[in-house]
């Protein structure tokens, strides 16, 4: 039987929420990390395990895999460090802030041998599974322009409830 792959979510704020829950539904044993051990704490069950260092992590033989959830300035140094741990990535969105960036962590995962996988989960919502479908039988004909509104968790603007996220640099506390 093939074990569930370890996995560390490294920033414990929204999306590392949500990338919690689907970690913990594919067995025990994450480990939650955060700069703020409470929030790293609250993530952390059933897993138990927290940290406030994403080094702790990368050093974990268990950890097999990371899923960063940091602001954007941070995914490609800590994508770069997990990717010469060894570590297979999964990056929330954006994959990093410059296209640099990017070149620099896809290149890391390269020689790692590592995988490297920017976190598109709503393409597997039940919703658009089903639009792929019926566009795949030619049931609804050749789309010329869709429009999609969608309500979630995730409604609230970020503008304005969140300035400083879009920035380069992340805001002060920000983890």
């Amino acid at each position: 039987m093939d074990r569930p792959v370890q996995v560390a979510i490294i920033g414990c704020g929204l999306m590392g929420q949500v990338h919690a829950g689907r970690a913990h539904s594919a067995g025990p044993g994450a480990l939650a990390v955060d700069v703020n051990p409470e929030r790293a704490l609250a993530l952390s069950a059933p897993a138990a395990r927290i940290s406030t260092d994403y080094e702790d992590a990368l050093r974990d033989p268990q950890v097999q895999a990371v899923t960063i959830c940091l602001p954007h300035a941070l995914h490609a140094p800590v994508a770069v460090e997990a990717a010469h741990a060894g570590k297979h990535i999964l990056c929330e969105k954006p994959l990093a802030a410059t296209l640099p960036e990017a070149d620099q962590m896809i290149e890391a995962a390269e020689r790692a041998g590592v995988t490297l996988m920017v976190a598109e989960n709503v393409r597997f919502e039940p919703v658009f599974r089903k639009m792929g479908e019926l566009l795949a039988q030619g049931a609804i004909g050749e789309p010329a322009l869709a429009q999609v509104t969608r309500e979630c968790y995730l409604v609230q603007s970020f503008v304005q409830e969140r300035r400083g996220f879009w920035m380069r640099k992340p805001p002060p506390g920000a983890s």
